[in-house]
């Protein structure tokens, strides 16, 4: 019987800042998404000092969000969290391609074309100039990798991001917005961010929907320093939202954890939020640690099984029946 993937990860965020300045209220996307490819077993949020109020949501595009609000004034703020996922995509290719519509440019359906947002298919140059038009050499990158590939999506998306994590250097940039996808095409280089917006500048060329991930990946596990992690996904026709890593030159599998999925990049970062105090600045500080294990297929069905025995007439204790 085939093993799963259990990440259990720890993340903390701690705000310092120069005096005591008033925290404006701020929206929180820290919670994995619980969905086909991966389950959310347990998390848990910690925040100090201790809001005045909060309200959990989802956002527009399915993102759990935690918008939190504060009294007085503070010097420091912490947010600490635990998860627990269990990933379950251990093929990234287990589709069926609907066969009439994997030629590019992409055309979806009419019904796809209707719930699609606007965003997910039009070039922008994230971070520097956001909203102006992508360059005539991105477009012609893109074009040279489609045609070489006879116009064909998947191929064209795995030589996209095989050609990204062969020819581009990577860099770690901790701080900043996802450079635009002329500047990293230029440079041959970027972080994580800045490879992501490219790709997807590349597919939105040729009509097929893609947007920002941001996560946790396996990784080392010997490595001593943890970052979030950035990639792409992209509505493929009878596959759904399927994920491409061109930092790794992966499709996504079972060792990527999302978060947080947009259309815009800035709607995936982890906290967004402001302070009040006059000439104040903030130093931010984070920790990351990720376990990894296998699971087997036998345990997590017994985890249900094992509720339902000690509360009977009652599902999972998950909520989801």
């Amino acid at each position: 019987m085939r093993n799963l993937v259990q990440f259990d990860i720890s993340h903390t965020l701690r705000y310092r800042y120069s005096r005591a300045v008033f925290l404006e209220p701020h929206e929180l996307r820290l919670q994995p998404r619980d969905a086909a490819h991966q389950r959310l077993r347990s998390f848990a949020l910690s925040i100090e000092p201790e809001p005045a109020g909060r309200s959990q949501m989802l956002d527009a595009e399915g993102n759990s969000l935690v918008n939190i609000w504060f009294d007085g004034l503070h010097d420091e703020l912490l947010l600490s969290v635990r998860s627990r996922v269990e990933t379950r995509r251990t093929n990234p290719f287990d589709y069926l391609l609907q066969t009439e519509r994997h030629g590019l440019p992409l055309r979806y359906d009419a019904a796809t074309e209707a719930v699609l947002p606007l965003e997910s298919r039009r070039r922008t140059c994230f971070g520097e100039g956001e909203g102006s038009p992508g360059t005539d050499e991105v477009a012609a990158f893109t074009e040279r990798l489609a045609r070489d590939q006879d116009r064909q999506l998947v191929p064209f998306l795995n030589a996209l991001n095989q050609t990204i994590y062969d020819d581009f250097e990577f860099l770690r940039r901790e701080e900043g917005p996802p450079w635009s996808a002329d500047r990293t095409l230029a440079g041959k280089r970027g972080a994580c961010r800045d490879l992501a917006v490219l790709f997807i500048e590349a597919c939105r060329s040729q009509g097929a929907a893609a947007r920002f991930v941001s996560g946790y990946q396996e990784g080392d596990p010997d490595q001593d320093h943890r970052d979030l992690h950035a990639w792409v996904e992209v509505l493929i026709p009878g596959a759904g939202w399927r994920g491409f890593d061109p930092t790794h030159g992966l499709a996504v599998g079972d060792g990527h954890v999302e978060v947080a999925a947009s259309v815009l990049p800035a709607l995936a970062t982890p906290v967004i939020g402001s302070i009040r105090g006059t000439g104040a600045t903030a130093e931010l500080e984070t920790h990351i640690t990720i376990d990894v294990g296998d699971l087997a297929w036998e345990e997590i069905q017994q985890v249900p099984q094992q509720q339902q025995q000690q509360e009977p007439g009652r599902g999972p204790a998950d909520g989801r029946g």
